[in-house]
């Protein structure tokens, strides 16, 4: 064979490795774009998740630069940052070591001779130091001393005020067996003649998905509001699913209204209730309302941002994402609301994290809620043209058989 036809053969493979390239960089950004801006190693796992091979596309998924995140730069996530985690990794593991020297320090003891062994720890038995429903859980115990009792923290008091006595959720079908929190109350899962535990040995009881809720008013003033357009955000998030829904209206006069909107579309039936001092949330119609549906309302000091830790982490990052969307599509700012409806849907049925089991799982799939949106209508990008089919019977038809039957526009969210 001539050279000259090697040497064409050569560049004829370095421009398919080239055009190659080009359209998985490009693949590697939509799929960015359309998953609401999230990182990369969050994209990654959202394709595992809904089962679609990218295992070609992990290299440039992984090294994509997104130049709206760039320029927009703040909260990614609303969980803790991975540097703190690694910090309590090795906090633990210290903690660990030290309790391993002292456990051989003792060992290291000569040992007592069986008759000098006393009766009670003879016959004593063997006693857990971890629970089994809480040893998969990442619990932490805040330094916040509580507002009442000063001599303990904020969780330590809630912990004794919201604690039960079954080891299974499910033998507390109504909220009524849940509010009996008197420390000689009996088991219902044992029966009768079961003995009563201290309080010391009770373990704490995790609401089912979508029971456990936190609300709180945001002003979207920063993302760019209008005088004649929606200010304020309201955002719903569960603490067990991350499931959450933003809701933009102009006045913050009817939180209960947008609440039983959350209840309606997400099916469940709300156990607790945690808001802030804020005077639209201590209104009679919220009171009446908890009281009515057996709602534990658990109110928090107002403007106390680490009380309300987890739905203010959700605020920042609904915002964060919604600058950047905005930004990447060139849109003006008063488009806010449909941006931060985007993403909130994007949010709930594409990110998917981890469970106990190691099974990825979507916040959407945790909650199941009245969704009948797919990956193809929920992963499109914000603001990017769409073309929609019209049927024949359709009034913007005006031929059936030879004129236009569709009709182009732009895409906010799906509702």
């Amino acid at each position: 064979m001539p050279d000259y036809l090697n040497q064409d053969r050569i560049e004829g493979r370095f421009q398919q490795r080239y055009e190659l390239s080009l359209t998985r960089r490009e693949m590697a950004g939509i799929y960015h774009t359309s998953h609401g801006h999230c990182n990369n190693r969050q994209t990654v796992m959202n394709l595992q998740a809904q089962c679609i091979e990218c295992n070609n596309l992990m290299h440039y998924i992984l090294a994509h630069r997104c130049d709206a995140c760039d320029a927009a730069p703040g909260r990614r996530h609303h969980k803790v940052k991975a540097t703190v985690k690694v910090k309590r990794k090795k906090v633990k593991a210290t903690m660990k070591a030290t309790r391993k020297l002292k456990s051989t320090s003792k060992t290291a003891a000569p040992p007592l001779l069986p008759s000098a062994v006393p009766v009670e720890l003879a016959t004593a038995p063997a006693v857990k130091s971890s629970n089994s429903l809480t040893e998969h859980l990442d619990l932490e115990f805040s330094t916040i001393k509580d507002a009442i009792d000063p001599t303990v923290t904020i969780t330590e008091f809630l912990a004794r005020l919201f604690q039960h006595k079954s080891n299974k959720p499910s033998n507390y079908p109504n909220i009524a067996q849940m509010r009996n929190m008197s420390d000689t109350t009996k088991d219902p899962a044992i029966g009768e003649d079961a003995t009563t535990t201290s309080v010391n040995t009770t373990t704490p009881l995790f609401s089912p998905p979508g029971t456990d809720l936190r609300m709180d008013w945001e002003d979207a003033c920063s993302l760019g509001c209008l005088p004649d357009l929606n200010r304020y955000l309201l955002l719903i998030i569960d603490k067990g699913t991350e499931y959450f829904v933003s809701f933009s209206t102009k006045t913050r006069a009817s939180p209960l209204a947008l609440l039983k909107q959350f209840v309606t579309f997400t099916g469940k039936t709300i156990r607790y209730l945690r808001i802030d001092g804020a005077k639209e949330f201590q209104s009679k119609e919220i009171k009446e309302y908890c009281a009515e549906n057996d709602v534990v309302l658990q109110l928090v000091v107002a403007y106390n941002h680490t009380m309300q830790a987890r739905v203010e982490g959700a605020i920042g990052c609904i915002k964060q994402h919604s600058r950047t969307s905005l930004l990447h599509a060139g849109k003006p700012t008063r488009f806010w609301d449909d941006t931060t409806k985007d993403f909130g849907i994007k949010k709930n049925y594409l990110w998917a994290s981890p469970d106990t089991c190691g099974k990825l799982e979507t916040p959407h799939d945790r909650m199941q809620p009245a969704f009948f949106g797919t990956h193809a209508t929920v992963a499109v990008p914000f603001r990017c043209q769409v073309i929609a089919q019209l049927p024949r019977e359709h009034h913007l038809v005006k031929n059936g058989s030879f004129g236009h039957r569709f009709i182009e526009g732009t895409y906010l969210y799906i509702d």
